[in-house]
């Protein structure tokens, strides 16, 4: 008797594995999400007070998004170097700076319960 019982639990435990481990995989690839999100706009940040700074200082630099895609890359530690954030800067008005810094997410694990297959 007992040992049907258990049999049953080890059946009821496999089966709900495969979804718990599906939730666990989403929810570690949308924390990085958000931690991914964080640092690009403390990279837009430091930018936007970059660009700003040299354009009090010395006058606006010749290019701006040059000073700004610095910034932005050595602000985000995520320590990818094939893919570079993108960032752009907007100065049509006078005494205004933004910075836009852009990036695509990998889902690592997320790759995994949905296609199957690793991303490349």
């Amino acid at each position: 008797m007992v040992r049907q019982g258990a049999r049953r639990n080890c059946v009821v435990v496999a089966l709900l594995m495969v979804p718990l481990i599906g939730f666990a995989a989403i929810s570690v690839d949308v924390a990085a999400s958000y931690a991914e999100r964080q640092q690009l706009q403390n990279g837009a940040d430091a930018a936007a007070l970059a660009v700003a700074q040299e354009c009090a200082l010395d006058g606006c630099p010749a290019d701006p998004e040059a000073l700004a895609d610095a910034m932005v890359l050595g602000n985000v530690n995520d320590g990818t170097v094939d893919q570079r954030p993108r960032s752009a800067s907007d100065m049509s008005q006078p005494g205004r700076v933004a910075v836009t810094a852009t990036e695509d997410q990998i889902w690592v694990f997320s790759a995994f319960v949905t296609s199957g297959s690793a991303p490349s």
